[in-house]
């Protein structure tokens, strides 16, 4: 199958930069490559990134420098879902940047993964700040002036991160084939001895990866695919809450209804009314 490449529109070139939000992991583009830079930022949740034959979990913060020839798509994580802003831009703004930081090309280029870094407290918020005031100017200079100054930043904050990349942040393998396998019904329903016997691993190491990875514990990774199942039979209304109980893996009744609420923040019945309601 041929990989589409994705180019910036004329404007978008004669500018040397262009910027969207999206919404959604599902309004992102399938498995894809470019012909300009990418900065990607995650403003809200959690998903996959798969890139270059691997994959990395993303955040809330997250910022990933793309290069042309990575090769990229983006998957939903369990239940989450996840806000980006994306902004591409041309080889001639890198050059510019470069120049005036004296930075060497090579120092974004070398890595096998394009670098990854999180920003978090005042440092995010500002950096959000400045990508929605980007989204709201239509004139392409003092779109352009903005870029400048934000691009500058971004490559300041990954030479601070010593020019990081990604290899700590990549799933190991074993992990991404769990995550594939514990996403099918008949497995998260089993639940953690299911997942113990699929990956053959000490319950120890897994509980260590999943926070390390997924930051949160198996136990929580399988309650987030059972509520998400528990929903969906819920606003059916095919079932009694006792069975879906009895359906989504629960053996307990009051169980149920605390993991529910921790999740959705609202009794099943009130989850009922408000999706009614819409």
């Amino acid at each position: 199958m041929e990989i589409p490449k994705l180019s910036l529109d004329h404007v978008e070139t004669e500018a040397g930069v262009g910027i969207i939000k999206q919404y959604s992991v599902a309004e992102t583009y399938p498995l894809h490559t470019h012909d300009f830079f990418e900065i990607f930022f995650i403003s809200r949740g959690k998903g996959i990134h798969c890139i270059n034959g691997k994959q990395q979990v993303l955040s809330n913060g997250s910022l990933v420098f793309i290069r042309p020839e990575d090769v990229h798509s983006f998957e939903a994580f369990n239940y989450f879902d996840f806000e980006m802003f994306s902004i591409g831009f041309t080889d001639r703004e890198l050059k510019l940047a470069l120049k005036y930081l004296e930075l060497s090309i090579s120092d974004i280029l070398q890595s096998e993964l394009p670098i990854h870094i999180r920003l978090e407290g005042n440092r995010k918020i500002f950096f959000e700040q400045q990508l929605e005031e980007m989204m709201t100017w239509k004139d392409c200079r003092e779109r352009r002036k903005l870029f400048r100054v934000v691009l500058s930043q971004v490559l300041y904050y990954i030479m601070r991160h010593n020019g990081a990349s990604t290899e700590k942040e990549v799933l190991p393998a074993w992990l991404s084939v769990l995550d594939g396998e514990m996403s099918k019904k008949e497995n998260y329903i089993a639940g953690l001895p299911r997942m113990m016997e699929l990956c053959g691993y000490s319950q120890e190491h897994v509980n260590r990866m999943f926070k390390k990875y997924f930051k949160m514990t198996p136990t929580e990774y399988i309650n987030a695919r059972r509520m998400t199942y528990a929903a969906e039979l819920l606003v059916s209304r095919r079932y009694e809450i006792i069975d879906i109980c009895d359906m989504s893996g629960f053996n307990n009744l009051s169980h149920f209804y605390a993991v529910f609420k921790k999740q959705y923040q609202c009794t099943p019945f009130q989850f009922l009314k408000s999706f009614t309601s819409l």
